[in-house]
């Protein structure tokens, strides 16, 4: 697990809304982690890591940090 990777996947789902889109169809950050999408795109974190790194983030950084998707609330954007 790693931060480094957190912050990729925080600057991904906030660059990348077709990304960000498709969030909606895991439950946790766990489920996404172990999903072949997230093993294809080489993210490897956990809840701690992804939570350090939104600690970092600024608010406008944490209103982009979001599924785009109202079922998704994992993000916490």
């Amino acid at each position: 697990m790693s931060i480094d990777s957190a912050r990729e996947f925080v600057n991904r789902v906030c660059s990348d809304n077709d990304f960000a889109k498709n969030l909606s169809d895991y439950k946790d950050v766990e489920e996404f982690c172990n999903s072949p999408k997230a093993k294809d795109a080489g993210f490897s974190f956990s809840t701690d890591d992804l939570n350090v790194v939104k600690r970092e983030l600024t608010e406008e950084q944490k209103a982009n940090l979001r599924c785009q998707d109202e079922n998704c609330n994992w993000l916490g954007g």
